[in-house]
């Protein structure tokens, strides 16, 4: 992905990488970035998350799904039916945006809105059988898209990576 600052600075060292899953094929113009702006960990944070991002909502389009449409999908599948509220709250986005998800993933048949049995000015939202299997190729996706994006690191070196983001994303603070 290049990206072109308001100068018109554009990266010139890009690698293009294609890679493809059964049924897709995705492409990442990767710009190498500069030492100079790798000694800031928020930097580098930004950085790989926003290519990451991209790479990952790039690979999901391919099954017409955005992460937090997976989000979505997930916290049902684990969590089972509940409001829409309680879903804009867990994937921290506001009522519209939660709106446009699930009008979204209703009309592919994967979830459904149904009255609330203890409040009848809410739904709750059900994940259906096509939610579940839809959920199943998305798994195969993200784990294809992290093999890709997390190539040059070994096993172990992602693992850890992942234990210390899920710590990260984990816990309360600025209270």
């Amino acid at each position: 992905m290049k990206r072109q600052d308001k100068t018109g600075y554009v990266p010139q060292q890009a690698t293009h990488v294609e890679a493809s899953l059964e049924n897709f094929t995705f492409q990442v113009d990767w710009d190498p970035l500069p030492k100079s702006l790798s000694n800031w960990t928020g930097f580098l944070l930004f950085h790989v998350t926003e290519l990451a991002g991209q790479m990952y909502a790039q690979a999901l389009a391919s099954i017409r799904l955005q992460p937090f449409q997976v989000g979505v999908l997930q916290l049902l599948a684990s969590e089972g039916p509940m409001v829409q509220a309680r879903l804009g709250e867990f994937l921290s986005t506001d009522k519209a945006t939660m709106v446009g998800l699930l009008n979204d993933l209703e009309t592919q048949g994967l979830v459904e809105r149904r009255p609330n049995p203890h409040d009848k000015r809410s739904y709750h939202v059900h994940l259906l059988d096509a939610g579940r299997a839809r959920l199943a190729e998305a798994e195969k996706v993200n784990a294809f898209a992290n093999k890709m994006f997390f190539a040059d690191l070994t096993p172990d070196e992602q693992t850890t990576l992942h234990q210390l983001l899920e710590r990260l994303a984990t816990r309360r603070r600025f209270e």
